[in-house]
């Protein structure tokens, strides 16, 4: 069997061989998010109504940390393109779990759904931009981050679009069938992108990254990750307090869950809509990239930190998806 192709640094191969694939990848995944993201808001105040919203909130971190934790193992196991696609399809099956679980009856799994939504997004947009900038380079990377992330944008709008025309003809539970069946383009999109352009693997001169999944090391080697994360934290604690906002008015405005979820995509839907018009008129302009001044040199030492890897995509996130 024909090993795959496997470098040190950027590929030899045009910028569009992984640009592409990727781009793809994030359009379909961002799609299936809108429809995950929506209905997950809408059928956890439901179950629970949105006074218990803060609590669920105060849940996700712990979620999102344990996940990347998991993912760093694995990572170590399988390395990075087979870890991809086995996050990408394991995600898929962990929200077609929910929605039979909510379909049974289930108000617990409103809330793992609603913690599920936030990691797998992190984990998977995390790993196409740490391809990304080890297939590339930093420097062309930060050239195609805004085409890339506009065209990722597409895929955001179009799924808010459609739970904003079909949540109310077909239910908005039925909405995290489109969430998950999403994830099996999106990882077969990733995969192309790998089968191009090789997988990455340490360089000669590189040493050996220590055993630390949860990447400690890292922010005490590296002063600027630290004050990264203390920006994240604060952009993060003003994005709650919107988000508990409208969600309680959603809520009370519109309490049917079928309609609140249809309008809660439109809203979405609009949003992306002036993401895309960002990244692909602003960002190409822009002499700065969250993502590529990361200076990812490989996929091993971008995704070795679960804690860096929240703090490193949640910026790419927001551009992609326009959070409230």
């Amino acid at each position: 069997m024909q090993q795959p192709e496997q470098s040190a640094g950027p590929s030899n191969r045009s910028p569009l061989a992984a640009a592409a694939p990727i781009a793809l990848a994030a359009m379909f995944l961002l799609c299936g998010y809108e429809a995950v993201r929506s209905t997950a808001n809408t059928l956890f105040k439901a179950a629970y109504g949105a006074e218990a919203l803060p609590y669920v909130m105060m849940l996700m971190p712990l979620g999102v940390i344990g996940m990347l934790y998991g993912y760093g193992r694995l990572l170590s196991r399988l390395g990075p393109r087979r870890t991809l696609l086995a996050t990408s399809l394991l995600s898929g099956l962990g929200i077609g779990a929910c929605f039979l679980a909510i379909q049974a009856g289930s108000k617990a799994a409103t809330g793992a759904l609603y913690i599920l939504r936030e990691a797998y997004i992190v984990l998977l947009i995390e790993q196409y931009w740490s391809f990304l900038n080890s297939r590339l380079g930093v420097a062309v990377a930060k050239r195609l981050n805004g085409p890339i992330a506009g065209l990722a944008s597409l895929g955001a709008i179009a799924g808010g679009s459609l739970v904003y025309h079909y949540s109310a003809r077909f239910g908005a539970a039925s909405m995290l069938l489109l969430g998950a069946g999403c994830t099996i383009p999106a990882a077969l999109c990733s995969e192309a992108a790998y089968a191009l352009c090789g997988e990455p693997r340490r360089a000669p001169t590189e040493a050996p990254a220590p055993r630390d999944h949860l990447g400690v090391s890292l922010f005490r080697a590296n002063r600027t990750l630290v004050f990264l994360l203390l920006i994240v934290v604060a952009t993060q604690v003003l994005s709650t307090v919107l988000e508990l906002s409208f969600q309680g008015l959603l809520q009370k405005e519109i309490p049917s869950v079928d309609a609140q979820n249809a309008y809660s995509g439109r809203f979405f839907a609009q949003l992306n809509a002036a993401a895309a018009l960002s990244q692909f008129v602003l960002a190409p302009r822009s002499k700065f990239s969250t993502n590529a001044a990361l200076n990812g040199r490989s996929v091993r030492k971008v995704c070795k930190s679960p804690v860096l890897s929240a703090t490193a995509v949640l910026p790419a996130v927001s551009r992609l998806t326009m959070r409230q």
